[in-house]
């Protein structure tokens, strides 16, 4: 009797590739409800921190006591949380999200997604100059891998999903599955590298302090920072729109700019759960732009 095994070989991979299929569809929907999830909290504790209304007007207008303490007290607490949980969790976690698809074989710790997504909330509430896209991809990713794993056996399978996890999140933060993006080069992009670098190498190398104290640090600066220039505090959006609509003076924006760098590197340099990807919004204009 003759079996036809090209034809059972077919239908086996047509199978798993309808099974792939459903899991990337059961993915991105957890993830897209996961990056509606993250707005709220973050919302939440901007919220308990600063009250509610506008993020640029709450900044301007909070007390001096409330920039300095609030950054440096949340910082011990975003410390505590990487360093004893889960210390993936430090700074965008997209180098992460790639050194397990390349190196783990797409294994992602569950509690990543979970403790990303309190840091990250924390931080950025907080007043912390980072955003919540980057993040939103490495919980994505740390969602996909454990369902993956839990479904599949294949590696290969598993890497492919954690990659449609981590783009699920992008595309849910931006809230545009299919959009471009404008990639941002030139001098600033060269000196916001360099400042990241160093401050990256003086937190981690330099400053030998608990790792607690190093976030409560980063937190600090940004205080500092906010005290004169409220501007440089949480993700920047309604920076972003109000310099579209407005037109402000040219040094005002450098100005603007060189703290904006200075804050980031800070927060992100001292370990602050959070990313630099940043996204604006004005009315039917999308302006993405993705600092790397």
């Amino acid at each position: 009797m003759n079996i036809n095994l090209q034809h059972l070989n077919f239908n086996r991979n047509r199978n798993e590739k309808i099974y792939i299929t459903l899991l990337a569809i059961l993915i991105g929907t957890l993830t897209g409800f996961g990056a509606v999830g993250v707005h709220h909290i973050i919302d939440f504790f901007q919220n308990l921190f600063y009250g509610k209304g506008n993020p640029l007007e709450l900044f301007t207008n909070a007390t001096i006591w409330q920039i300095l303490l609030i950054p440096l007290v949340v910082g011990v607490g975003v410390g505590l949380i990487i360093y004893f949980i889960a210390p993936e969790t430090k700074g965008s976690g997209i180098p992460d999200v790639m050194a397990s698809v390349m190196l783990r074989g797409g294994k992602i710790r569950l509690r990543v997604a979970f403790s990303k997504t309190l840091t990250c909330s924390l931080s950025i509430g907080s007043g912390a100059s980072l955003g919540s896209e980057g993040p939103q991809a490495q919980i994505g990713a740390s969602l996909s891998s454990n369902i993956a794993r839990f479904f599949l056996k294949k590696e290969d399978y598993i890497k492919i999903l954690v990659a449609a996890g981590a783009g699920s999140g992008i595309a849910a933060a931006f809230n545009a599955p299919m959009a471009g993006a404008l990639f941002a080069a030139g001098f600033l992009s060269l000196l916001f590298i360099w400042i990241l670098y160093y401050s990256e190498y003086f937190f981690d190398k330099i400053l030998k302090i608990p790792f607690f104290f190093k976030t409560a640090i980063g937190g600090l600066i940004v205080g500092l920072i906010g005290i004169f220039y409220p501007q440089v505090m949480g993700v920047g959006f309604d920076v972003i729109n109000e310099t579209l609509n407005d037109s402000p003076l040219y040094w005002t924006l450098i100005i603007t700019v060189f703290f904006k760098i200075v804050a980031t590197s800070a927060t992100l340099g001292s370990g602050h759960s959070g990313g630099v990807f940043v996204r604006s919004n004005t009315g039917t204009n999308c302006i993405n732009v993705y600092n790397i």
